[in-house]
Order: structure tokens, then C-alpha cells, then sequence
């Protein structure tokens, strides 16, 4: 069962897409930006890793709706999406409303870069983490109830408890690189693909349980009768008796 619970804990933590008109609404009312038509333009010009990821608010947080020709000079491109670009905040804001110096565009695409490099990569430890926490939690149950069953048949307790803690160690481990590469494939934009590998690997589980419950059910009419004859409880129809 541990393919079916990776694959769970795979979906489970997958990013939430964010949509044009998501961002959109989260954009309209910054400066130059005052209907929801100017706002998906300006949304659809975000980086696809981010949008898909749902990391846009934490990306736009340092981001300003600039101007490629000042206000002051060209008043009528003060809300026309094609004379607007995103800037750094701390770029923008140090130049004013003043015509922007020569190479300013190509530091802020390199800052930019930069950014939206950051910006993923705390989006992907943070979902690793969110992995891992899954991970650990679709384990306990089934550890708890492994190891339980394990000292009523004479485990030690210690031990028990030592192979549970390892088994959901194990599992938060895979879990939360479970998260990062679900991360990683949602940013590339193949997010669709995630059902379908999900969907294989509990199919492939089963496929592999299959056959142990099908010897199981044809044991199972007498399952106590063989059972004690393995154990040598009970003589076997050949066994000479002494």
C-alpha cells in the first residue's frame, strides 16, 4: 500500500493554480490598473512557472506597475497596458518618474530573473515541507495499526515503537521529495500528467496485491485447519502416530 499512499500524498500536495482572473483580481487598483480587462493583460505577462504554481501573490508583493514612458511626459499611456511593465519595486521607485536611464530595463529583467527564481525556490521547500507533513500523516494510522498487531503477537514495545517512528520518518522523507518534484512538474507546466502517474501507481499496487489476495481467498475456507497442521498442532492425514 505504500505506492497508493505516496501517489495520495503526491495529489494532496500539489500547488493551487492560479487563474487570470484570480490575479486579476488581485492586481486591479494598483497604479494603472483600473479595470479587470487591463488587469488580465497584465496578468497574462507573469511567468506561466508562477501562475501555475500559485505562488502570484508572494511574487507581485515586490513588483510595481511601471511605465516605459513617464506619466509626466505621456499622460495618455498612464492606463494603456502597452506602455506598462513590470518592475522591481525598489528599481522603480529609486528612479522616479523620471525617463529611465540607459541598461535600466535590462538590470530589471536580470533582477526580475532573480527573483522569480527565489520565488520558486522557496515554493518548492515550502511544498516539500507541506509533503512531508502529508506523508507522515497518511502513515501513523497504518504504522500504529502494523505495530499494534506486531505486540500482540509478542513484539516489544521499544520495538514496536522504533519500527513505527522509522516507518513514518521514512514516509515524511518520501513525502516531502514527493512534494518537490509535484512542485517542480506543476512549474514546468505539465501539472495534467500528476493524475494519470497517480492513477498507474495505485494500479500498479493493486496489479501486485492481486495475486496474494487471491491466494488468500482460496485459503481462507480452511485457513485454521492448515494453519495448525503448519504449526504442527495437529497431525497431518499421513503422519504415523506414536
Amino acid at each position: 500500500m505504500k505506492n497508493t499512499r505516496h501517489a495520495l500524498a503526491s495529489m494532496a500536495a500539489r500547488p493551487q493554480t492560479d487563474t487570470l482572473n484570480h490575479v486579476a483580481r488581485t492586481i486591479v487598483g494598483r497604479r494603472g490598473i483600473r479595470t479587470m480587462n487591463v488587469a488580465r493583460v497584465r496578468a497574462s505577462t507573469l511567468p506561466p512557472s508562477i501562475r501555475n504554481t500559485g505562488m502570484s501573490r508572494a511574487y507581485l508583493r515586490k513588483l510595481d506597475n511601471g511605465h516605459i514612458r513617464p506619466v509626466a511626459k505621456y499622460a495618455a499611456g498612464k492606463y494603456r497596458s502597452s506602455n506598462q511593465r513590470w518592475e522591481m519595486s525598489a528599481m522603480n521607485r529609486a528612479t522616479g518618474a523620471r525617463r529611465k536611464p540607459n541598461g535600466y530595463w535590462k538590470s530589471n529583467a536580470a533582477a526580475m530573473r532573480r527573483h522569480t527564481w527565489r520565488t520558486l525556490t522557496k515554493g518548492c521547500f515550502r511544498a516539500a515541507g507541506r509533503g512531508a507533513l502529508i506523508g507522515a500523516a497518511f502513515e501513523v494510522p497504518f504504522a500504529a495499526w502494523r505495530e499494534y498487531r506486531a505486540v500482540q503477537s509478542g513484539k516489544s514495545k521499544k520495538d514496536a515503537a522504533l519500527d513505527g517512528g522509522k516507518s513514518v520518518g521514512v514516509a515524511a522523507a518520501a513525502g516531502g521529495v514527493m512534494g518537490g518534484v509535484v512542485f517542480g512538474i506543476t512549474a514546468a507546466g505539465a501539472g495534467v500528467v500528476l493524475a494519470p502517474m497517480a492513477m498507474a501507481a495505485m494500479g500498479y499496487e493493486a496489479y501486485q496485491q492481486a495475486p496474494k489476495a487471491a491466494k488468500a481467498m482460496r485459503l481462507r475456507p480452511r485457513s485454521r485447519l492448515v494453519y495448525r497442521q503448519v504449526k504442527g498442532l495437529l497431525p497431518t492425514r499421513n503422519a504415523k502416530l506414536t
